[in-house]
C-alpha cells in the first residue's frame, strides 16, 4: 500500500477551522483555571526564561513539553525554536522530513489566535500513517501536537509567524477543543508574554537603567497615573518627530497620547501595535505597550512600558477589516498586495525590496488582481485603504 500523503494546504486550513467549536461559557473550575494563568502570564517578566511562559500556561491546559516557533514566509520550513523539555533527539530526527511536513505551512495561513489540534487537519486515522508521524512519535516518548498561533509582524519582507506547539507524552490523551478554546481565550496574554520575553531587558537589572542606556529603539516608562518615570533619548526624538498637529512640546501629553492609541489599537483593532504615520513623511511609528509588575523589574510601582520604533511606511500592515480579502492568498502574494497599497512602489523597486526579478513580480501582481477581483492598482488600493 502506498504511504499516505498530506492534503494540501487548503484542506487542512478549511479543517482546521471547521473543527473550531462555538464560543464557550465557562464552567467555575474553567474561569479560575483562565484567570490563574491569565495573571501567571502577565506577570512573566522582561528577558525571561521559556519555563516561566510554559508554566503559565500549563495551569490551564495539560501538556509535558513545548515549543515556541518563529516561522519565517521567506525559510518556512527552518523555524526559529525556543525548545521547553522537547527530547533533543526529537530535533535531530525531526531535520530529515523537514520538508516533506506541511503543517508550518498551516500555521502560516490560520487567523492569528487560533488554536487547533494535529488530528483536526486530517483524520486521525491517516495521520498517523504518515512517514513523519510513523517515524517521530513512536520514538521519543511524544505525541502529536497542539498549536496556537500567535502573532504576524507586519514586515512585508521575510514576514514572521510566531506559534506555540504542545506535546503530550505517548498514552496520554492530547488537548480536548474544549481546551483549545481555552487557549485561544489566553492567546493576547500568551502573545504579549512571548513580546516581554523578547525585549532586551534583564529582570534581575535594574530597568532604570537598562532603559536610559537602549538605543536600538525608544522606550519609555509610565506610571499608573500617566507621569513620566523614565525614558531613553530615542523616545524623546521620536515621540516629538510624530506628535500630532497642536499636542505640543509637553513629554508627558506626547508619550499619553501614544499610549491611549496603542491602548485602543489593542483592544478594538486586533493589533498589538499602534502605528503614527506623518502627513507626506516615508516612515510610521510602531507603538507597543506592556504592562510591568514592579516585584519582577525591581522597580517602585507597576509601570507601563511603551515600545517606540520607526519603521518604513510601506511596512503598515492592513486593517483588520479589510485582511480577509487577503487571507485568499499565498505570504508572497500578500507581500505584493502590501506593498502595492501602502509603498507608491514602482515594480522594479518592489522586486528590489522582495529580492525578486522585476518579471516576476509583475505576474504575482496579476495574480493578485485576479485572486481578489480587481483590475488595476488603483482599484486594489481603493478596496484594502
Amino acid at each position: 500500500m502506498a504511504a499516505a500523503s498530506f492534503p494540501s494546504v487548503e484542506e487542512m486550513v478549511a479543517s482546521a477551522i471547521k473543527a473550531r467549536g462555538s464560543p464557550a461559557r465557562w464552567e467555575p473550575s474553567e474561569l479560575r483555571s483562565l484567570n490563574e494563568a491569565r495573571d501567571a502570564l502577565r506577570a512573566v517578566p522582561t528577558g525571561a526564561s521559556p519555563e516561566s511562559l510554559f508554566a503559565a500556561i500549563r495551569r490551564c491546559v495539560p501538556f509535558s513539553c513545548g515549543l515556541l516557533d518563529t516561522i519565517r514566509a521567506s525559510r518556512p520550513f527552518e523555524p526559529l525554536d525556543v525548545i521547553y523539555r522537547v527530547p533533543e533527539a526529537f530535533f535531530a530526527a525531526v531535520a530529515d522530513f523537514v520538508d516533506q511536513d506541511t503543517t508550518p505551512l498551516v500555521a502560516m495561513h490560520l487567523p492569528v489566535g487560533v488554536a487547533y489540534r494535529a488530528r483536526d487537519l486530517m483524520p486521525e486515522r491517516r495521520l498517523r500513517s504518515l512517514p513523519v508521524a510513523q517515524a517521530l512519535y513512536p520514538h521519543y516518548g511524544i505525541d502529536i501536537p497542539s498549536v496556537l498561533t500567535l502573532s504576524v509582524t507586519p514586515r512585508s519582507y521575510d514576514r514572521e509567524h510566531t506559534t506555540i506547539w504542545l506535546f503530550h507524552e505517548q498514552g496520554q490523551r492530547g488537548l480536548t477543543s474544549r481546551e483549545c478554546q481555552m487557549l485561544e481565550a489566553l492567546h493576547a496574554d500568551i502573545a504579549a508574554a512571548v513580546e516581554r520575553m523578547r525585549l532586551p531587558f534583564l529582570p534581575e537589572n535594574p530597568l532604570l537603567a537598562q532603559i536610559v542606556s537602549e538605543e536600538q529603539a525608544g522606550y519609555v516608562l509610565l506610571r499608573r497615573d500617566g507621569s513620566l518615570l523614565e525614558c531613553n533619548h530615542r523616545a524623546l526624538l521620536l515621540a516629538h518627530r510624530y506628535a500630532p498637529s497642536g499636542a505640543g512640546r509637553d513629554d508627558r501629553a506626547m508619550f499619553s497620547y501614544l499610549a491611549c492609541r496603542a491602548q485602543e489599537a489593542s483592544s478594538h483593532q486586533g493589533f498589538f501595535a499602534h502605528y503614527v504615520r506623518r502627513e507626506g513623511g516615508t516612515s510610521m511609528l510602531e507603538v507597543n505597550l506592556h504592562k510591568l509588575a514592579k516585584e519582577h523589574h525591581s522597580l517602585p510601582e507597576d509601570v507601563t512600558l511603551i515600545r517606540l520604533k520607526e519603521l518604513p511606511v510601506y511596512l503598515e500592515p492592513i486593517k483588520p477589516a479589510r485582511r480577509a480579502v487577503l487571507e485568499k492568498l499565498s505570504p508572497r502574494r500578500q507581500e505584493i498586495a502590501t506593498l502595492l497599497v501602502n509603498s507608491g512602489f514602482s515594480y522594479k523597486e518592489i522586486a528590489h525590496e522582495l529580492r525578486l526579478r522585476e518579471g516576476t513580480v509583475r505576474k504575482l501582481t496579476e495574480q493578485v488582481y485576479r485572486a481578489v477581483g480587481v483590475r488595476s492598482r488603483a482599484e486594489l488600493v481603493a478596496m484594502l485603504k
